[in-house]
C-alpha cells in the first residue's frame, strides 16, 4: 500500500472506531421514531449497519455537523423521561430562542419537498421529554436539512401543541416497552415490514431471524 493510501487508510479506520464508540444501550430518542423497532435492535446488539465506505462517510459527516452549535442556541441540550415505564434519553441539536424553538439538523442527498415524518416526531419527543422534566415546553420545532453534496439548506418549521405531545406518547410508548424487552431478553422484536426496508442495513439478519 502506498504512503498516502496508509494516511487515508489511518482516517477511514478513525472513522469507523468513532462510530462504533457511539453505540450504546440505552434507549434513544431516535430510536423511537420509526414503526419498526427490530432496526434499533440491531443497531444496538450489532453496531450501526455500515456495509460501504460511502455509507460510513455520511454517518460520520452527521456527526460532526451535529458537534458545530448555531449561534445564539443552547447546544446539544440533554434530556430524558419515562415513556412507558422505559428511560429514554436524548440530545437537542439546538435549543433556541430562549427554549420556544427547537432544531434538529439533518443531512441529506436530496432535500425533501416537506419534513419527513420521523424527523418532525424525533422533535415531538424531544419536546415531550422537556415536559416530563418540568422544563419549558417549546411552541415550535424546525427540521434543518444540509444537502452534503451540492451545498444546498432548506429548513421547515412546525407547531408544537399539547395535543401533538399527548398523541406522541401514546404511540412511542408501546416502541420503548417492546424495544427494552427485546434488549432484556436477547429475542428481536417482531417486526414491521414497510418502506423502510429498503434503505435497512439489516434485511438479510432480519430474513433470517423470521417473525
Amino acid at each position: 500500500m502506498a504512503g498516502a493510501d496508509v494516511i487515508a487508510w489511518r482516517l477511514i479506520r478513525s472513522i469507523f472506531r468513532e462510530l462504533e464508540e457511539d453505540r450504546s444501550r440505552e434507549i434513544h430518542v431516535t430510536d423511537l421514531v420509526y414503526e419498526c423497532p427490530r432496526r434499533a435492535y440491531y443497531e444496538k446488539v450489532y453496531g450501526y449497519g455500515v456495509t460501504s465506505l460511502q455509507s460510513a462517510f455520511v454517518l460520520w459527516i452527521g456527526k460532526k455537523l451535529h458537534e458545530t452549535g448555531m449561534d445564539g442556541c443552547d447546544h446539544e441540550v440533554a434530556v430524558e423521561g419515562e415513556l412507558g415505564g422505559v428511560r429514554v434519553v436524548g440530545s437537542i441539536d439546538e435549543l433556541c430562542e430562549g427554549g420556544d424553538l427547537i432544531v434538529d439538523k439533518k443531512t441529506t442527498r436530496r432535500i425533501p419537498r416537506q419534513p419527513h415524518e420521523h424527523h418532525v416526531l424525533q422533535v415531538l419527543i424531544y419536546a415531550l421529554l422537556l415536559q416530563k422534566m418540568g422544563r419549558r415546553v417549546p411552541r415550535r420545532g424546525a427540521i434543518v436539512y444540509i444537502d452534503v453534496a451540492n451545498a444546498e439548506t432548506k429548513s421547515y418549521e412546525f407547531p408544537i401543541t399539547a395535543t401533538a405531545l399527548a398523541s406522541v406518547e401514546k404511540e412511542v410508548a408501546p416502541r420503548a416497552r417492546e424495544l427494552a424487552t427485546a434488549l432484556a431478553t436477547g429475542k428481536p422484536p417482531k417486526p414491521r415490514p414497510g418502506w423502510l426496508c429498503n434503505y435497512c442495513s439489516y434485511v438479510r439478519r432480519c430474513a433470517l431471524d423470521g417473525e
